[in-house]
């Protein structure tokens, strides 16, 4: 069985602007992409998705075990002018 790529994007022209790099970027292999205005519009998947900025929105909470079993929160700070990670307390 061939995987068909499926993208979803809602405003027309970003759908042709996407579709056009697509087609320079995969030549014939843009063709069986399957382009939808919605996620329910797509036919049914079997198989894995990939979702670009989707899935990068979605809040997640990331935890630590230590080696006796404490459990810690990852938080991400700012200090200077870079972005830096520590555990603290669990927020739930």
């Amino acid at each position: 069985m061939t995987p068909t790529p499926r993208r979803s994007e809602p405003t027309p022209a970003r759908r042709r602007r996407w579709a056009g790099w697509q087609h320079r970027r995969l030549g014939r292999a843009a063709a069986s992409a399957e382009w939808v205005r919605r996620l329910g519009d797509a036919s049914p998947v079997v198989g894995c998705i990939l979702g670009n900025e989707v899935l990068d929105a979605f809040p997640v909470h990331v935890f630590e075990v230590g080696e006796r079993g404490d459990v810690h929160e990852l938080y991400v700070d700012v200090e200077g002018d870079r972005f830096v990670e520590y555990l603290g307390p669990l927020s739930l």
